[in-house]
């Protein structure tokens, strides 16, 4: 689709043949520009949605590691009081701490065609139209 005459033979400009491959050419290339038109817009949306999904990512972050942190001083007084006991030769019966599961990233946002502005469901719903 990307030339109407791309084999060099020559062309009756005002045949009816030649001129429908002009029509669907142009239809072609609106098609096309739309459709790009379209794509960036969604990666404007998407932009704004991916800042989103960073912020909420990096609080997550940092909420782990403070639970770590937390995890690592409630660990050493554990570890303390374990080898305090050891010295004293008494017995010491406390489980040691679990960090436990820290949150997952969150899943990334998918990129969300809107509804209604698709060409095929435009077609489907003139066809279903025709056939009542």
């Amino acid at each position: 689709m990307g030339k109407l005459v791309g084999d060099g033979l020559p062309r009756l400009l005002s045949g009816d043949e030649f001129y429908e491959r002009v029509v669907d050419f142009t239809d072609w290339q609106k098609r096309a520009e739309r459709e790009k038109a379209e794509r960036k817009e969604a990666r404007v949306g998407r932009v704004e949605v991916m800042k989103e999904w960073h912020t909420a990512d990096e609080e997550r972050k940092r909420q782990n590691a403070v639970r770590r942190l937390k995890y690592k001083e409630v660990k050493a007084v554990w570890e303390a009081a374990k080898k305090k006991a050891a010295v004293q030769k008494q017995r010491f019966g406390l489980p040691a701490p679990k960090l436990g599961k820290c949150p997952g990233p969150y899943p990334k946002p998918a990129l969300v065609v809107p509804l209604g502005e698709s060409d095929d469901e435009a077609e489907v719903e003139d066809e279903s139209d025709s056939d009542e």
